[in-house]
């Protein structure tokens, strides 16, 4: 698949949230995983982990942690981004940095992708809904 440069990846990032029930292939998937990787952090501190979610049930039950992402329930693959405040000050921007590159890579690869945050910084009760 060729690829596009960075600003017209920009231009047609999407926010999307009707699946097929495809699977990804794997070297797509890799590729995703690596987009994650290459974000920059803080300091060079680790402060974010990734989690690839590709079984069914685990899809469904992440779906449900919050009202804002059914759309879940139908997608392939689910990456949950874990930020750790103790390891860095800048945790929240490591973090968010991945998940920007990683849908900038998504689409450079031609699939759609959403953003669920489950944790809100700034509305702690927002996050134990």
């Amino acid at each position: 698949m060729p690829s596009m440069n960075t600003l017209d990846a920009i231009r047609l990032r999407r926010e999307i949230t009707a699946f097929t029930a495809e699977p990804i292939p794997a070297v797509i998937r890799d590729q995703l995983e690596e987009a994650l990787h290459l974000g920059p952090t803080g300091n060079h501190a680790l402060s974010r982990r990734f989690i690839l979610v590709e079984q069914r049930g685990l899809l469904d039950r992440l779906s449900r942690t919050t009202p804002w992402m059914e759309w879940l329930r139908q997608a392939a693959l689910g990456v949950v981004i874990l930020a750790e405040p103790g390891v860095s000050k800048y945790w929240l921007q490591d973090a968010t940095i991945a998940g920007a590159f990683l849908w900038l890579a998504a689409t450079d690869l031609g699939l759609g992708m959403a953003w669920g945050a489950v944790y809100h910084s700034e509305d702690a009760a927002e996050s134990e809904r």
